[in-house]
């Protein structure tokens, strides 16, 4: 119980940190919210490590079921499964002592589809460019230029770079499954017009 609340005020100073809206507070958000980001992986992880230990459990009572020559389609198929289930003392002391292996597990299990590892920045982009989506993204870098030029190059109605904030002012809108359009600004007014196009020639 301790660490959840020690998670929920790191994430309520994050929050503050961000409406500060300035580079040290940001940076220092960030290492909080990656902070924060990491232990909710971890303890995600050590829950099902957990789990395995129940599975190993079951596929023991049911090979001993086999082996006490108990064996029919039921016996076979919950042993099938569990052994399916079931990882190696050696998988699951990497899964447990590496961050990397522990993001694998839980992508296995289709609990963590929404974080993706990339190879350069190329691959960053062709990742954020391959949804069906296009509402809004962030970059966050030590680098404003190359932020810049990625924020140009991925398909959103918005991107941030180094920060959450949008102006309520400037106009809004999606791409792709996010809808068509902007809201607001001379953007946003646009819209509402019928532009024209008018030739002429001499006299």
């Amino acid at each position: 119980m301790e660490r959840l609340e020690l998670l929920v005020v790191q994430l309520e100073e994050a929050k503050r940190l961000i409406q500060v809206d300035r580079a040290p507070q940001l940076r220092l958000a960030f290492i909080l919210l990656d902070n924060t980001a990491e232990v909710i992986l971890y303890l995600t992880a050590r829950a099902l490590i957990l789990h395995q230990e129940v599975l190993a459990r079951d596929l023991a009572y049911w090979r001993r079921v086999e082996a006490a020559g108990h064996k029919d389609a039921t016996v076979e198929a919950e042993i099938r499964s569990l052994e399916s289930q079931v990882l190696s003392k050696r998988e699951l002391s990497d899964i447990d002592r590496t961050f990397d292996k522990n993001v694998d597990f839980l992508t296995e299990l289709d609990l963590l589809d929404g974080v993706l590892g990339y190879k350069g920045v190329d691959d960053a982009v062709e990742i954020a460019n391959n949804s069906a989506y296009g509402l809004a993204g962030g970059v966050y870098t030590g680098d404003l230029a190359l932020g810049y030029e990625v924020a140009g190059r991925i398909r959103s109605g918005t991107i941030e770079v180094n920060t959450g904030w949008t102006s309520g002012y400037t106009p809004m809108g999606g791409v792709r499954g996010s809808g068509y359009g902007r809201e607001r600004g001379v953007a946003g007014v646009r819209e509402y017009q019928v532009a024209k196009h008018v030739v002429v020639g001499g006299r």
